[in-house]
């Protein structure tokens, strides 16, 4: 995952969106015990974008 957000984000906004992405992954399942839905990590990886500017 950190290879594929290398070639779409600026250097400094990868390592807080890996840490975004698979915290909200993890969040969701281990703690909110809900599943991981395809509209789920789409919108996830959406706002992470848009946090990162694009």
């Amino acid at each position: 995952m950190e290879a594929i957000l290398r070639s779409h984000l600026p250097a400094e906004s990868v390592q807080p969106s890996l840490a975004l992405l698979t915290g909200g992954v993890l969040v969701r399942v281990a703690l909110q015990a809900s599943p991981t839905t395809r509209e789920f990590v789409e919108d996830l990886v959406e706002r992470v974008l848009v946090s990162s500017g694009l």
